[in-house]
């Protein structure tokens, strides 16, 4: 995932009406310990559900303790739009 972001520092007016952004330079946006955020897709294949693995994570974030976990696959919530 990239957490990478980047500003619009100033508008060039190309015709009226219609303005393109120019941008700065980029910068990461801080994934903070105990702070979360939600994954909406991550492409899996059919049988994962018949394994013993977990999937572990590990998270670091400027000036702080790395976050570690992990969870068996056969914990995840299924959820099928």
């Amino acid at each position: 995932m990239d957490n990478t972001i980047r500003d619009i520092v100033d508008m060039q007016i190309s015709f009226p009406g219609h303005n393109i952004p120019k941008y700065g330079p980029s910068r990461y946006d801080p994934i903070l310990p105990t702070r979360s955020m939600r994954i909406d897709k991550i492409a899996i294949k059919d049988n994962f559900l018949k394994s013993d693995d977990n999937i572990k994570w590990e998270v670091f974030a400027d000036n702080a303790e790395p976050r570690r976990g992990e969870i068996p696959f056969k914990d995840i919530k299924i959820i099928e739009k």
